[in-house]
């Protein structure tokens, strides 16, 4: 998924001043009948931008505030496939994200109800500026423009938080809480690799990527505007991977069928690690190894040193990257690390095998991470078992028939080190 690292332009200071809004509360939207106009990507760069009619098709309230689900009239249908999707499946996703959306916050912390200039100065209340209010947006259309006639998606992006909505003086921004969502991924059917839809139920890729995306959200203000830091591409990534991490089985035991962040990212760590640092974060068509690099690291720190509790002190302290990282493990455990040694155990982490590492216990990812509760749910970071055929390379080529990190391989790639 893209998430809020794309580059921000900005409009000409001689823009009409923000106008004050009324009826923007959560009772003046009714299902489908509120239309609104969007504005939307028109390419697969994310870099164009064209303005689109959608109706709402789904809306929940949870405390504290609510959530409206737009769909682009031309991606609307009664029956949910390709790149057309029914208002029972934008009405689900409403229905999931207000459930559990309170919970992500009780972890990583609150997103911002205010709007922004570009230099940092708050202008003023979305309750009083924005046309949606201080309410949750998510517009499901087709992202990039990209669902050919042989029903590829040549972006390959599921979805999107952009902070040009939050600021005022941003080119495009629709001013407010948005999340872009691909109207062709909520319809992707694991089991066929295809989008041909799953009865009218948004695709666990979707579910996924829309509590990652609101990690992004959260972390604009916990960082960006709470404490004037800019957080670096991995650990802002490493964050948004955590959070599907840590709900995975509560969203799981509610029926949603997320995707497993780590069968989805730990078998290309496994083969590839290699290709991309921890603190690195590598342009695209590379920027899977990237990802996967990042969550390996903060799949382990987690498990070692706290679990959600660890990952709550991360979001929400001052600092970030591996600063945030270091500061948070001190004051979760009173223990004090420098880079180096956190690197060092992570490091036996990724070559002792599970069951030797239990034994002497050594530093691993096999260990539960703990649990946290939340505003009505408990998140838990179930152990992982990184030598297991379950996060094998074989499960992405057969001829990759190994488990665990690969340490050396004949050919050209030789003494693989993790930077």
């Amino acid at each position: 998924p893209a998430s809020s690292t794309a580059a921000l332009t900005f409009a000409s200071s001689n823009d009409a001043p923000l106008l004050s809004v009324t009826n923007n509360s959560y009772s003046d939207f009714t299902v489908g009948t509120s239309t609104k106009t969007f504005y939307v990507d028109n390419d697969y760069n994310i870099s164009t931008f064209v303005q689109k009619s959608a109706t709402l098709r789904g809306k929940a309230s949870y405390d504290g505030g609510g959530v409206l689900v737009w769909v682009v009239d031309s991606n609307y249908t009664s029956s949910s496939s390709g790149n057309q999707v029914s208002a029972n499946l934008a009405q689900t996703l409403a229905d999931c994200f207000a459930k559990y959306s309170n919970h992500e916050r009780g972890v990583f912390g609150s997103e911002s109800d205010d709007l922004y200039t570009s230099s940092g100065t708050k202008v003023g209340s979305m309750s009083s500026y924005s046309e949606t209010g201080n309410l949750v947006n998510i517009i499901i259309y087709d992202i990039g423009n990209d669902y050919g006639n042989n029903s590829s998606q040549t972006s390959g992006v599921v979805g999107y938080f952009y902070a040009k909505d939050y600021l005022t003086n941003a080119s495009y921004s629709n001013l407010g809480k948005y999340f872009y969502i691909d109207a062709a991924y909520c319809n992707y059917n694991e089991s066929k690799s295809d989008y041909s839809g799953n009865s009218d139920k948004p695709s666990g890729t979707v579910i996924s990527t829309l509590f990652h995306e609101f990690q992004h959200m959260i972390n604009f203000n916990q960082k960006n505007i709470l404490n004037d830091v800019s957080p670096a591409a991995w650990y802002n990534e490493m964050l948004s991977m955590l959070s599907e991490d840590m709900m995975y089985q509560m969203l799981s035991n509610g029926g949603f069928s997320p995707e497993s962040p780590a069968e989805g990212r730990l078998p290309v760590f496994n083969c590839a690690y290699f290709y991309s640092g921890i603190d690195e974060y590598l342009p695209s068509p590379y920027s899977a190894y990237s990802y996967s690099t990042a969550y390996a690291f903060g799949a382990y720190i987690a498990r070692a040193f706290g679990g959600p509790e660890l990952v709550k002190k991360i979001s929400q302290n001052s600092s970030v990257d591996m600063t945030s990282i270091l500061n948070a493990i001190s004051a979760q455990t009173g223990k004090s690390y420098s880079e180096r040694q956190l690197f060092k155990e992570y490091l036996q982490a990724c070559v002792f095998r599970t069951d030797f590492s239990s034994s002497y216990s050594l530093p691993t990812f096999y260990k539960t991470g703990g649990s946290l509760t939340a505003n009505g749910y408990t998140s838990v970071m179930n152990a992982i078992d990184l030598f297991s055929t379950t996060y094998s390379p074989a499960t992405l080529n057969s001829k990759y028939a190994f488990t665990g990190p690969v340490i050396w391989k004949n050919g050209a790639q030789t003494g693989t080190t993790l930077r």
